[in-house]
């Protein structure tokens, strides 16, 4: 359990039991209401827990004049809770006495109780122990005002009233003037590419370019097949007579016949 602070408001009533009107009322006891409200590091605590109880004469240090009283499975509910002590026949309003509160059980773990600090003064005052059957007294003086008590324990909130009939509607107010524009916030992200698109109809032709410019001599082919011999042509005509020519030499002589 988280280390837990206290706010206590002290209900001292030496005598719980209620003196009835009998001729002869019972004796009053000498326990004493004490309320409290116990808060944890994480908020108000819920649940069961045990309290022990000491009485001290001194505010802090010393020995406990009684206790340790210990009270088990006490009801908290958002921090609230109350219990009955009873030290005994102690509280005769001749001294001041201070209550120690602890969390846990100092009889049986006495190591594991969490004390509650600063101890609580308790103030006390003086009521009757017994009633006897006799006439009443003369009303006596009145007694000077004791001591302001430590506030009570925040009561749990009433159930809520009726809704009241709504009122009337008030006069429209003026527009009230135009606030600053903000800055422009941070570029989205870029979103998904889109699908194609259908194909566009073919446009128009072009007009017709210029006529380019003459391109170069090509090489030159392989020769042709020769061709067939023509016909003769026409006799041409005689030449003119030449010289005549020189004497050939003598030929042999024949044999003789």
């Amino acid at each position: 359990m988280n280390r837990k602070q206290l706010c206590a408001l002290i209900a001292l009533a030496l005598g719980a039991s209620v003196v009835n009107n009998a001729a002869l009322a019972n004796p009053q006891g000498t326990a004493f209401s004490y309320q409290g409200q116990l808060t944890s590091g994480s908020g108000l605590v819920n649940g069961t827990q045990t309290f022990s109880f000491w009485l001290y004469n001194i505010s802090s240090g010393g020995s406990a004049v009684a206790g340790p009283v210990v009270v088990h499975n006490v009801n908290v509910a958002d921090g609230l809770f109350s219990v009955d002590v009873d030290f005994g026949l102690l509280f005769d309003g001749s001294q001041q006495y201070w209550l120690q509160v602890g969390v846990g059980d100092a009889l049986v773990s006495p190591g594991t109780v969490e004390v509650l600090l600063p101890r609580q003064p308790v103030n006390t005052v003086p009521v009757a122990q017994f009633a006897f059957n006799s006439p009443p007294g003369a009303v006596g003086p009145t007694g000077p005002t004791g001591p302001t008590g430590a506030a009570g324990a925040t009561g749990a909130a009433g159930p809520a009233g009726a809704t009241g009939a709504a009122g009337p509607t008030g006069a429209t107010g003026t527009n009230g003037s135009n606030g600053a524009t903000g800055a422009t916030g941070p570029a989205g992200a870029a979103g998904p590419t889109g699908s194609n698109g259908a194909t566009g109809a073919t446009g128009p032709a072009g007009a017709t370019g210029a006529t380019g410019n003459t391109g170069a001599v090509g090489a030159t082919g392989p020769a042709g097949a020769t061709g067939n011999t023509g016909a003769a042509g026409p006799t041409g005509a005689t030449g003119a007579a030449g010289t005549n020519g020189s004497n050939g030499a003598t030929g042999a002589t024949g044999p003789a016949g």
